[in-house]
């Protein structure tokens, strides 16, 4: 499941190495959530016009999730 984060995360911010994903200590056997840290500066980039690139992030990475019996939630963290 972070591979596919990362792999989305990077492919979108100009700085590859910019962000952090990190499992969420709340996750439960249900549901992963993950608190992923992203320059304020590149913040609108993943956000997008009326959160459309974010709820398409999110939605691609629910697959995985679904796959396996879980629920996924991303956290965006100013970092």
């Amino acid at each position: 499941m972070e591979d596919t984060l990362h792999y989305l995360f990077s492919s979108l911010l100009t700085d590859k190495k910019a962000f952090k994903i990190e499992l969420d200590p709340q996750s439960s056997a249900q549901a992963e959530a993950y608190n992923v840290s992203i320059p304020k500066a590149q913040m609108g980039r993943i956000i997008g016009k009326n959160g459309s690139v974010i709820k398409a992030i999110r939605l691609v990475a629910s697959i995985p999730a679904k796959k396996m019996g879980k629920f996924l939630r991303l956290n965006l963290l100013e970092g």
